[in-house]
């Protein structure tokens, strides 16, 4: 997770790399066919530190391996994408390349219409993206669309731009639409039948496959 290497120092993040090798090279690992590692900014810059980056690839060789043979039968990688030095990953994706089992893995990312693309990232994002896809054809990319009430506003006040909707859905590989009913926190009205019967219509004219989840978490209609 994040604090594997984020706010740590070099000694805790190889020692909580290690902690998680010890778990793959155990007979635990035989209860679970998918490992995945999340963190957005495992790739930016938190491997700069060369014991650290040595240690994490030691652990990648070793999933590289369990994919091999059979042991597990994927590997998730959830990456923000939002940042522009890609040497990381890329590094990381090589060795699952050099192992033939790219196939296996799963780059897990995500996009939203405000909030995390601020300034440039959301440009950073796109070319990451078909860099990705362009250097290693094999590995697949997975993409949550966030229905934000930014996005939902510009569905229902048909304000939009359908097209790009639509090369997103296709080129970005998008499984899954989550639409929050209620406010929650926010300060924004709970959403009506009405509107989200709008907003997934106008999804679905976009991609007829796409999950669309509806979050009732809070009910306070």
């Amino acid at each position: 997770n994040r604090s594997l290497i984020k706010n740590s120092s070099t000694d805790d993040k190889i020692e909580r790399i290690q902690f998680v090798k010890n778990f793959i090279q155990s007979n635990s690992i035989q209860d679970y066919n998918i490992v995945g590692l999340i963190g957005g900014e495992f790739f930016d810059t938190q491997l700069s530190t060369s014991d650290v980056y040595e240690n994490f690839c030691s652990l990648i060789e070793l999933l590289s391996q369990k994919l091999k043979n059979g042991t597990i039968d994927q590997v998730w990688l959830a990456t923000a994408l939002m940042y522009e030095n890609l040497d990381y990953l890329k590094a990381v994706l090589d060795i699952f390349l050099v192992h033939n089992c790219i196939d296996k893995v799963l780059i897990c990312t995500s996009y939203d219409t405000r909030g995390r693309f601020f300034a440039n990232k959301e440009q950073v994002w796109k070319n990451n993206m078909k860099i990705l896809k362009s250097m290693f054809p094999q590995i697949k990319l997975h993409t949550e669309m966030i229905v934000t009430q930014d996005l939902v506003d510009k569905v229902i006040n048909d304000d939009f731009d359908i097209e790009t909707i639509v090369n997103r859905l296709k080129e970005n590989n998008v499984k899954l639409v989550e639409i929050q009913r209620s406010r929650g926190y926010s300060q924004r009205k709970s959403l009506t039948i009405e509107k989200i019967e709008r907003a997934i219509k106008a999804i679905r004219e976009v991609n007829k496959d796409v999950i669309i989840m509806i979050d009732n978490c809070y009910g306070d209609f």
